[in-house]
């Protein structure tokens, strides 16, 4: 029997190498400089698909995150500023305009194309961080605890850390092992998602217009080849879905316009169509003595409102804070109660969003008459309120959360 290499050591440990491991990986070379850490990713390496035009919406507070990161001007480059969302409900009055100068704020974020952001953040941690990933075969892979943390081992190779980070979807099989267990709630809805081009700039324009088969988003893009861009996230009956897909694109784009009814630019050209079956996936524990799951792995939420990344950057933002404090104390980065005052700090911020994110589709897709024109006239009272409306507009910018305050 082969026996496994010398176990290394190691205070933290991160498993996976996606955007949330990347961007823990900044974050504890930020707050815990000298840390002793060990990055681990699946085998072969999980690679952006260059071909992949889905968009990422960074809100308002994720920007600060990042902009304290020192990560920001790399990525404002590449990125285009939403300054005004408008929200509206087909086949009803009820619409609310809102708008980021109403607060004093320049945008209410920022929208980039994964591929990009992922790439970003690659070339940021090979600048800063020397701990260089580990290939690991994630079918070997084994979590294990030990005296003062937790074993991982994957055929010769074996490391123990005082805390280990899951940040990888794909690890799901080797945290039930230990457990851990996972609720997932299936829409019965298709994400149709698309790059178009606009037939004139967008204005820095989000547009999120709700029907009685779902959700239609538009995100502004930066221009690419002098041509104004937008990201579509049309939520449908999966069968629709199918059914708008193989469109041609003349016929697609009508069908879409006709939809968007004006109030959005209108669509010129279509590309890159892609279907994704919609889900809801939440870790019924997110954290045990010496192991946290972060990410999609603790939380993976309906793209409606575009809130599972911007949840999780203020996830590992407060983690990696405490991490800090609890080192300056020289205490054990897995301590048990260390783990539990994360949770705590992070207990209501995620389940607003949670609620936020499985509700709102929901909501408008409800066709009882008595339910259709109160939701109108929540959109009238956001419109005509202003107090209403920027409370909405601050809580979908991520700046709802204590201690986070206008600059």
């Amino acid at each position: 029997m082969t026996m496994p290499a010398e176990t290394r050591r190691a205070d933290i440990a991160i498993l996976g190498d996606g955007l949330t491991a990347r961007c823990l990986a900044l974050l504890l070379n930020r707050y815990l400089p000298g840390c002793r850490l060990e990055r681990l990713h699946p085998v072969p390496k999980a690679a952006v698909d260059a071909t992949s035009h889905r968009a990422i919406a960074l809100s308002e507070g994720s920007r600060r995150i990042l902009v304290e990161l020192g990560v920001w001007p790399r990525i404002e480059q590449a990125a285009a500023a939403i300054v005004e969302i408008d929200v509206s409900d087909r086949g009803h009055p009820g619409s609310v305009r809102m708008k980021a100068a109403e607060q004093n704020l320049a945008s209410y974020g920022h929208v980039i194309e994964y591929r990009d952001l992922t790439s970003l953040i690659a070339d940021e941690l090979q600048e800063r961080v020397t701990a260089s990933p580990k290939q690991v075969d994630y079918q070997q892979l084994r979590l294990r605890p030990v005296r003062g943390g937790m074993q991982i081992s994957a055929g010769q190779f074996q490391v123990e850390a005082q805390l280990v980070l899951v940040a990888d979807g794909a690890l799901r099989q080797a945290l039930q092992a230990l457990g851990f267990g996972f609720l997932e709630k299936d829409y019965d809805q298709t994400a149709l998602t698309a790059e178009l081009i606009l037939s004139e700039a967008h204005g820095g324009l989000a547009f999120e217009r709700f029907t009685g088969t779902g959700p239609v988003a538009l995100l502004p893009l930066k221009p690419g080849g002098g041509r104004s861009r937008a990201s579509l996230v049309w939520t449908l009956p999966p069968a629709r879905a199918e059914e708008l897909f193989a469109l041609p694109e003349q016929r697609f784009i009508a069908e879409l316009n006709g939809v968007l009814g004006g109030r959005s630019v209108a669509v010129a050209k279509v590309r890159h169509r892609k279907l994704i079956s919609l889900s809801r996936v939440l870790a019924s524990e997110q954290w045990r003595r010496h192991v946290i799951l972060l990410g999609s792995v603790a939380h993976s939420l309906h793209p409606v409102a575009g809130q599972g990344f911007n949840l999780t950057l203020r996830d590992i933002e407060t983690l990696a804070k405490l991490l800090a404090q609890a080192r300056a104390r020289e205490e054990n980065l897995g301590d048990l109660a260390l783990l539990e005052s994360y949770g705590r700090q992070r207990s209501v911020d995620q389940r607003r969003v949670v609620a936020f994110s499985d509700n709102l589709p929901r909501l408008f897709a409800n066709g009882n008459p008595l339910v259709a024109a109160g939701r109108n006239l929540g959109l009238l009272a956001l419109d005509a309120v202003p107090p209403l409306r920027h409370a909405f507009a601050r809580f979908g910018a991520g700046l709802h959360k204590p201690g986070v305050r206008a600059r």
